[in-house]
């Protein structure tokens, strides 16, 4: 769950911070009070593109930063420990920066993050829902995701997609094999292929061995050169006068100069000796033009070769051998094809094994869904709601199953999808009964509710109040709300109120007590605070607290 934000310099929010508890918070004010900035915030710090727009005016930069608590069982705990975060007492520090360039910095326990983790981490966390969201809902090609969800078996459904990709693959083999045309050509390109590689019949290691000849014969006439150029100078040197002088010092009787007189001698038949070895290596070494051209005409082969069927000799060797089953296949298609349509035959009756037992699955939970969307639409007040399941038959890689919501919202009335007969108070309803029964499957800890209680009033409001406090049993929840039957169900009510400092207008955000929730309960129901506004709220809010 969130346990506390500090927000600065969001849009209308100069600076805040704000503690949270695990139960139901609501936030309520005056239109165009910025109730929703807070869930901006959050919406941002769970990896939303962010825009300098969201800058507070005459500020560089803006900081959003949350303390999330977590169970060591959740995914996210698992993502966060990969990445080589320790978490104390099961918690982390989450925040994100970006400035008037629209750069950001993103990190978790103050370490920069890239934004990939930083929503992986997130995404497992908190689901905020508004109205737009509604859209998800009214999609058919979402409905099996959803019955999935509910039914939990991913293993079963791993399955499915295992086997319907193996008989798929195995099928489009088969299909290439039966159109001769296209054998044809195949085969004409693959003995084409072959015949390239096994002409140029490149040898293991051969490319090391073409390289480093050639390096050496490269370098052949620069060492001819410098050879030279070293012998010239040791031949031009007064070689004789070293000579002459040690034998003068060996004259004298001075042990030292003697010593002297030996060492100099030595050099001067160590550079006589280096002169004829030098010479003698020069008139041995040898440079054969027409090798040399053939080395490099073999390496420009080898290498436009390993370009098209490399990059090295083992994945060439690889691509070989594939080629040479490729045209065994063609050329013995029929009994390729006899063999392959056995294949794909068994493994479509193991697809079709496993994907009627999940189709049963479905079928059975769908029905049990149903129970269940209907109970939560008689708490929201549809009490004449018929919610249908309907199921048609497609194959493929999620199983044999198509599926499409289709409801009943009065009695009398057809079924219909869900798209083309619920207003926007109904849809609102149905999707906060749905939340009901999915959010408990799902790993999520926090559900955010940005007024979803548009075109509802009264009872229903009351009842959409509820439904959410019975969400924070076992959630975090957080609703944006202009109606007090809703606002009333909260365990915290936050007011957000604008005001105007000096040249700028402030959002800002205060936790009320008892006798203040009562107070503004009156203020957004009443078109005046009186005696009689307070004792309806008081009255509201007393019934709900009996309730809970």
């Amino acid at each position: 769950m969130i346990c506390n934000m500090y927000v600065k310099n969001f849009i209308l929010i100069d600076e805040l911070s704000l503690d949270f508890t695990n139960q139901f918070s609501c936030f309520s004010g005056e239109t165009g009070a910025g109730k929703s900035l807070l869930i901006d915030a959050i919406a941002s710090l769970c990896g939303e593109k962010t825009s300098p727009s969201y800058i507070q005016k005459g500020s560089e930069k803006a900081f959003i930063e949350a303390t999330i608590q977590i169970h060591k069982s959740h995914p996210s705990y698992e993502i966060l420990s990969e990445a080589g975060f320790e978490l104390e007492d099961d918690s982390f520090v989450i925040s994100r920066e970006f400035n008037i360039h629209n750069k950001s910095v993103n990190k978790i326990n103050y370490r920069n993050v890239t934004l990939s983790l930083f929503k992986s981490v997130m995404i497992h966390l908190v689901d905020i829902h508004s109205q737009h969201d509604n859209q998800y809902l009214l999609n058919k090609k979402h409905h099996l995701h959803l019955l999935d969800n509910y039914v939990q078996e991913e293993a079963l459904l791993a399955e499915v997609k295992q086997k319907y990709q193996d008989y798929d693959s195995a099928n489009k083999k088969l299909s290439k094999l039966l159109n001769k045309e296209e054998q044809d050509e195949d085969l004409d390109y693959l003995n084409f292929q072959l015949d390239e590689i096994n002409t140029l019949d490149l040898q293991e290691n051969e490319v090391e061995e073409l390289q480093t000849k050639e390096k050496e014969m490269s370098s052949y006439e620069k060492e001819v050169d410098i050879i030279n150029e070293a012998v010239q100078s040791l031949k031009g040197m007064e070689n004789y006068q070293i000579y002459e002088s040690a034998k003068a010092l060996e004259k004298l009787e001075s042990l030292k100069l003697k010593e002297y007189a030996q060492q100099l001698l030595n050099a001067y038949y160590l550079i006589d000796e280096q002169i004829e070895l030098m010479s003698s290596y020069q008139s041995s070494m040898e440079f054969n033009a027409y090798e040399f051209d053939q080395i490099q005409l073999r390496l420009f082969e080898v290498n436009k070769l390993l370009r098209k069927h490399g990059p090295t000799y083992t994945e060439l060797v690889k691509n070989k051998h594939d080629i040479e089953d490729k045209i065994y296949a063609i050329v013995n298609a029929q009994a390729c094809i006899d063999q392959l349509t056995l294949t794909v035959n068994t493994l479509y009756k193991e697809y079709t094994c496993v994907a009627l037992n999940l189709q049963n699955k479905r079928k059975e939970k769908a029905l049990e869904l149903q129970t269940q969307i209907e109970i939560q639409l008689i708490d929201l007040s549809l009490p004449d709601a018929v919610f249908v399941i309907r199921f048609d038959e497609k194959e493929s890689s999620t199983g044999l199953d198509q599926i499409e919501f289709m409801i009943s919202m009065n009695k009398g009335e057809s079924i219909k999808p869900l798209a083309k007969v619920a207003s926007g108070g109904e849809l609102s309803r149905l999707m906060l009964g749905l939340k009901t029964i999915f959010s408990q499957l799902s790993n999520v800890n926090t559900l955010i509710f940005d007024e979803i209680d548009n075109g509802v009033s009264g009872h229903v409001a009351y009842m959409i109040g509820k439904k959410m406090n019975a969400i924070a049993k076992y959630k975090q929840v957080f609703c944006v709300t202009h109606l007090a039957p809703v606002a009333c169900w909260a365990n915290h009510h936050y007011l957000v109120e604008k005001t105007t400092q000096e040249d700028k207008t402030i959002s800002n955000i205060t936790c009320l007590n008892e006798e203040q929730t009562i107070t503004q309960l009156a203020m957004i129901t009443f078109a005046k605070l009186s005696e009689q506004a307070l004792l309806a709220s008081k009255e509201l809010y007393e019934s709900c607290i009996n309730e809970k």
